[in-house]
C-alpha cells in the first residue's frame, strides 16, 4: 500500500517517512512486544482470578475465584499440606511452596475454575531465601536479604519448575514485589529507597533504575 501511495503522491512521500511501521527497520534494546503480549495473551486468560488459601498452623487450604468484577466464589476445601513458609502464585496458574527451614519445595497449579492440582516435590533450594515473588507470566525471583544474593526460575502453567540463573550484588531490601507484566520493585522500609528491574518471558533478569523518597512507613507492597 505504501508503494502505491508513494507513486500517486511522489512529492509528499519523498519528504515524509512511511506511515506504515516496519519493525524490521529498527534495532531494539529489548524485543518488540507482540500482539499476544499486549492484548490478552493465553496465560492471562488461562487462570482468571483463582485464589489459594493456606494455613501453616493446620496444613489446611481452600480455593476460590475472584473475577474481574470483584465477585467472590468459594470453590473447594483442601487438607494435608506440609509446612511451608512461602507460597507464591504465578500469573499463569502455577504455585510454588517453599520451606525456609529445610530448603524443600513443591509445585502445584490452579486451573481457570480454581481447581487445585498437586504436581511435584522439590529439594535443594537452600534455607536463606527471604523473599520469593512472581513476575511476568511464569517468572520467579528469589532474594536473600541476609546475603544479597538472588536467583531466577520459571514455573509454567503445568506447575513445572525450571531454574534459570543465579544473581548476586543486591542491596538490602525489606520488600520485593513483582507484577504480571514482568516489573520488579525493591523497597527498603528503613531508608525509603527503592529500585526497579524486570524479568522477561524466559526468566532473565534486567536491572532498570534506582529510586528514592518513598518514605519509611509502607508495610506492604503487592504487585498485580
Amino acid at each position: 500500500m505504501y508503494e502505491k501511495l508513494k507513486r500517486q503522491f511522489p512529492y509528499y512521500y519523498s519528504n515524509n517517512p512511511s506511515p506504515f511501521f516496519d519493525s524490521r527497520e529498527f534495532d531494539y534494546e529489548y524485543s518488540p512486544i507482540s500482539y499476544e503480549d499486549m492484548y490478552g495473551s493465553e496465560f492471562i486468560r488461562r487462570n482468571p482470578g483463582a485464589l489459594l488459601f493456606y494455613s501453616a498452623s493446620t496444613g489446611n487450604g481452600a480455593t476460590a475465584r475472584l473475577d474481574a468484577g470483584g465477585n467472590y466464589s468459594y470453590v473447594s476445601g483442601l487438607s494435608g499440606f506440609g509446612r511451608w513458609t512461602h507460597v507464591v502464585g504465578t500469573a499463569n496458574g502455577g504455585l510454588l511452596f517453599y520451606d525456609a527451614s529445610t530448603g524443600n519445595a513443591a509445585t502445584a497449579r490452579l486451573d481457570a475454575n480454581g481447581k487445585y492440582y498437586y504436581v511435584s516435590s522439590l529439594s535443594g533450594f537452600g534455607t536463606d531465601w527471604t523473599h520469593i515473588v512472581s513476575a511476568h507470566e511464569n517468572g520467579l525471583l528469589f532474594y536473600s536479604a541476609s546475603t544479597g544474593n538472588g536467583a531466577t526460575a520459571r514455573l509454567d502453567a503445568g506447575g513445572n519448575y525450571s531454574y534459570v540463573s543465579g544473581l548476586s550484588g543486591f542491596g538490602r531490601w525489606t520488600h520485593v514485589a513483582g507484577t504480571a507484566s514482568g516489573g520488579l520493585l525493591f523497597y527498603n522500609a528503613s531508608t525509603g529507597n527503592a529500585a526497579t528491574a524486570r524479568l522477561d518471558a524466559n526468566g532473565k533478569y534486567y536491572y532498570v533504575s534506582s529510586l528514592s523518597g518513598f518514605g519509611t512507613d509502607w508495610t506492604h507492597i503487592e504487585g498485580v
